[in-house]
């Protein structure tokens, strides 16, 4: 039995969306293997992992000519092929540019110029999910599919519409899927209609949504997330056609793009299927960075509204979310004394100069009472076969001893730990030592582990290129037996008390 299909009309040939098939496709043998540096189809692999969760190798490709990134895990036990391409899409507003193209550019596209090829695969393909989705900060297009034919079609169809969306080329699908003028009724004033300008008014009227969306943007106002990217239906009017083909250049462009691939389709297609897309692309530089939020410098209070009907009793429909972040400096605490109930730090005490002053905050900022707990790592300490074992590995290449903080050492005497403590002021204090698990497999795992800690990755940069090779080389020798083992840990110490009832 073979049930009729939708075919997509493209550039005058039949294209089948879908292959409906009742017998089901040999399984795909996908033993394929890459080497870190291996360039096949305009790729060059640059990261291999073993990924344990998932029982499957995974792959870190990077597209030679535009610079794309492609993650491929070849998983041959699982039918259910997956593919995704990712943008990030900050919007510098709340016009809703980046709800508004996700809708459109699935509106037709240079190969499929249907009105709505979206709706059609919906209807007659074979697949398992198909979707797309605006977050505050990307833009994502995902398909997934057991039947291979049906999985490349999705894929194409997608691709197509991304890199080639009719709706920059035609206002109409902007003024479709934003917004436009309608007249209702002759002598009403013009209304403004669009599908997300709709389905953002939807949201707009839920209290809930409200809320968390003040909350929210409130807390990082200077950055993306400081604006709407679903869209202000009291914004969106003003988003204009130039604007968002503008944006539709500078974002949806294989340089700020980011594939996946996952299942049991052959690994090797999915490189040359891509390279045949990008490969009429150049490589540009996509400013699409997040920006941090600056610190607030005193505590913040932000009152919103939320529609209501008429006739509710509005006396019991305030909201309030409290929520205070507040960066200080340990050793001078920006608040009251006795203010808290509870002290936690973790790996603080080796992290300040002046450990006396930070035990000293500590026991004025709690109530009488109140409980502490702390915890610090011990420097070169015997067994520690993360911090310490890099340190001791690196220290042939010159690399500089540990800071002569307090904190560092004090651990390995934990009676005068203890002592530090009463002094303090805190009562019924207890100390031991322990050890605290990196949950690093692979070989690859430590070496990232190690190059994202500044202090290491500032020293090995420092390096010639020979030392740093023999360095790096070393490292990964220290590394063999804690992994084989499964035994990267760092080794602490840890310390609780009571305040006293006095400070």
């Amino acid at each position: 039995v073979q049930p009729s299909g939708v075919s997509l009309c493209a550039e005058g040939r039949g294209f089948s969306a879908v292959a409906r098939q009742a017998v089901a496709e040999a399984p795909v043998k996908t033993g394929t293997s890459y080497e870190v540096g291996q360039k096949l189809h305009g790729w060059t692999c640059v990261r291999s992992e073993y990924v344990k969760e998932f029982s499957c190798s995974g792959y870190l490709f990077q597209h030679d000519k535009t610079g794309a990134e492609l993650m491929s895990m070849v998983q041959p036990a699982d039918e259910n092929k997956t593919f995704s391409v990712v943008f990030r899409t900050p919007p510098e507003n709340s016009n809703g540019i980046a709800h508004v193209l996700e809708h459109s550019v699935l509106c037709g596209s240079r190969k499929y110029p249907l009105k709505e090829p979206f709706v059609e695969l919906m209807k007659s393909s074979l697949q398992t999910f198909l979707n797309a989705m605006t977050f505050p900060d990307r833009t994502c297009y995902p398909v997934a599919s057991c039947n291979l034919k049906d999985f490349y079609n999705l894929i194409d169809v997608y691709l197509d519409a991304v890199f080639h969306p009719r709706a920059i080329n035609d206002p109409r699908v902007l003024a479709q899927e934003g917004w436009h003028y309608e007249v209702e009724k002759k002598d009403e004033p013009l209304k403004y209609k669009g599908v997300v300008f709709n389905e953002m008014k939807g949201v707009y009227s839920n209290p809930d949504a409200a809320h968390g969306r003040l909350a929210n943007m409130s807390m990082f106002p200077d950055t993306q997330y400081g604006v709407d990217s679903g869209g202000d239906p009291r914004e969106i009017p003003n988003l204009t056609f130039d604007y968002f083909k503008n944006f539709h250049g500078k974002f949806y462009h294989p340089s700020n793009a980011k594939f996946w691939f996952y299942g049991d389709d052959p690994a090797d297609d999915r490189l040359e299927l891509l390279d045949k897309f990008l490969s009429e692309f150049d490589k540009i530089e996509v400013d699409s960075k997040i920006v941090p939020q600056p610190l607030f410098k005193e505590p913040k209070t932000v009152v919103g509204e939320f529609a209501v009907g008429e006739d509710e009793d509005i006396s019991k429909k305030t909201m309030i979310r409290r929520g205070k972040c507040v960066v200080g400096d340990s050793t001078a605490l920006p608040f009251e004394s006795a203010c808290f109930d509870r002290y936690v730090s973790n790996l603080g005490c080796c992290c300040t100069s002046d450990l006396t002053a930070k035990l000293s905050e500590a026991r004025r900022v709690l109530k009488p009472g109140g409980l502490a707990a702390m915890s610090m790592r011990i420097a070169e300490q015997e067994g520690d076969t993360s911090f310490a074992l890099t340190a001791r590995t690196l220290k042939p290449f010159g690399y500089p001893p540990q800071p002569d903080r307090e904190g560092l050492r004090i651990g390995l005497d934990l009676e005068l730990l203890r002592e530090r403590l009463r002094s303090a002021g805190f009562e019924d204090v207890i100390a031991w030592r322990s050890w605290v698990s990196v949950p690093l497999q692979t070989l690859d795992d430590f070496m990232q582990w190690n190059l994202g800690q500044p202090p290491v990755r500032k020293f090995l940069d420092g390096l010639n290129e020979e030392q740093r090779e023999q360095a790096l080389a070393a490292l990964r020798g220290a590394a063999a037996k804690p992994l084989a083992e499964g035994a990267v840990q760092i080794g602490v110490a840890v310390v609780s008390g009571r305040a006293g009832s006095a400070p």
